[in-house]
């Protein structure tokens, strides 16, 4: 995980999205080389609960 956020770091990346579930708990061990990580199943979450909230 850390050499491929190092690869995008290099690149230009500012923001990677962890878009498989267990990408998230690997990112928790690896270094993040000033990259933003979205979690998309956490934001899923929130949203999910940001729904349910509004509509009672």
């Amino acid at each position: 995980m850390e050499r491929v956020l190092v690869k995008a770091r290099m690149r230009g990346a500012r923001t990677a999205i962890l878009g498989c579930t267990e990408l998230p708990l690997a990112a928790v061990h690896a270094e993040r080389h000033d990259l933003g990580l979205i979690d998309c199943t956490l934001e899923l979450a929130r949203c999910a609960v940001e729904y349910a909230l509004q509509r009672g």
